[in-house]
């Protein structure tokens, strides 16, 4: 019984080690891109509870020749899913991205709901109306709850803040009973980690 439990113990570790090192390459995956693309370095979260299933990067458009086409990258999208079961199909998604300036640079394109979303912007990300401006980790923060109320199923919180060169809009859904303190702890992990890298 013993060697069973130190087995299960054991499997157990290797698959969290794992799946550690999965979000751990795939950020860097993400960082890489966004260098490439915007010039800037930021850092990518990971949700406590849910995986991070696409990445997009989101392009202003120019005109040529008296028609709009994909400019330059502007920001990047990540989207941490509670589910990733409905898949677009690649003639789908390749609509979504054409029609939208936008490429998908991690996961898939997926039609199931998010439990958060996370856009980093290169410069300022604006004004989110009626917010509050409180700290999180000695670091202005634009802050707003919303209730759930007007069509909205669920409470969600919406954070902004910036840093010399880039910032964050972050929309955390309240699922599960997580509280508006748990979506302050997500938004303290990038202002902490950002930190480390400036």
């Amino acid at each position: 019984m013993k060697r069973f439990v130190l087995f299960a113990v054991i499997a157990m570790a290797v698959a969290l080690g794992g799946c550690s090192g999965g979000e751990s390459s795939a950020a860097e995956s993400i960082e890489s891109r966004i260098k490439e693309g915007l010039g800037i370095s930021p850092y990518i979260p990971e949700h406590p509870v849910y995986p991070l299933g696409t990445a997009v990067m989101k392009y202003d458009f120019k005109v040529e020749d008296g028609e709009a086409v994909k400019g330059d990258p502007v920001k990047v999208e990540l989207y941490y899913m509670i589910s990733q079961d409905q898949v677009l199909d690649n003639i789908s998604r390749e609509h979504l991205e054409e029609n939208n300036r936008m490429e998908i640079i991690y996961g898939e394109a997926y039609l199931d709901r998010e439990a958060a979303n996370v856009t980093i912007y290169k410069g300022s990300v604006g004004t989110i109306q009626e917010s509050e401006a409180i700290e999180i980790e000695g670091h202005e923060v634009q802050y707003l709850f919303l209730e759930q109320e007007d069509g909205r199923d669920t409470e969600v919180v919406i954070m902004a803040t910036e840093f010399d060169d880039f910032g964050y809009t972050i929309q955390y859904l309240l699922i599960d009973d997580e509280t508006e303190e748990e979506a302050k702890v997500f938004a303290a992990e990038i202002i902490r980690n950002v930190g480390k890298e400036s």
